[in-house]
């Protein structure tokens, strides 16, 4: 017996529904739930601008979704509003999906991306440097219930000259 069908009317869209936004706070070793809409969405902290949302890009790609404008320009305002940051490092990190070869090299992308976007956005590219950790820096053990989102963030690390003119290393 063979079956089949024809159905009529339109075809669904198949435009991919938009990443679900999960604002939180993260730090080295701590991470917060906020409350949305609650509190500034960057803040400068000792040596960090600690943000609470993340940076969205494209599955597996280093591209920046739109909904990553609203932290990237609150960590630009930021940035204004304190000159005396002589340079910020955008530190990539991904989660343990993946190799660990192609994770470093996606992470090196997606700061990269964020760079380039502060430059586009004004930022002088000698105030800027990048570096993509992969998944050698995990916030959460990747048996954590939430690792595959938390350990793939961007992180922001202020970096400031010494008194002898020395420029950081990374």
């Amino acid at each position: 017996d063979m079956t089949f069908g024809v159905g009529y009317g339109e075809r669904p869209p198949t435009v991919p529904p938009p990443p679900i936004v999960v604002p939180v706070i993260v730090t080295h070793h701590e991470r917060v739930e906020q409350v949305k809409g609650e509190g500034p969405i960057a803040v400068l902290a000792d040596d960090r601008i600690v943000v609470s949302e993340q940076v969205f890009f494209r599955e597996a790609r280093a591209e920046l979704l739109p909904e990553s404008d609203r932290v990237l320009r609150a960590v630009l305002d930021v940035l204004e509003a304190h000159p005396d940051i002589d340079h910020l490092l955008v530190e990539g990190h991904t989660n343990a999906r993946g190799g660990q070869r192609y994770n470093r090299r996606l992470s090196d992308a997606r700061a990269e991306s964020v760079v380039a976007w502060f430059v586009a956005n004004g930022v002088q590219s000698d105030r800027l440097l990048s570096k993509g950790f992969g998944e050698d820096t995990p916030l959460v053990p990747v048996t954590h219930p939430d690792a595959m989102v938390v350990n793939r963030r961007v992180e922001f690390k202020v970096l400031r000259s010494d008194e002898d003119g020395i420029e950081p290393e990374v």
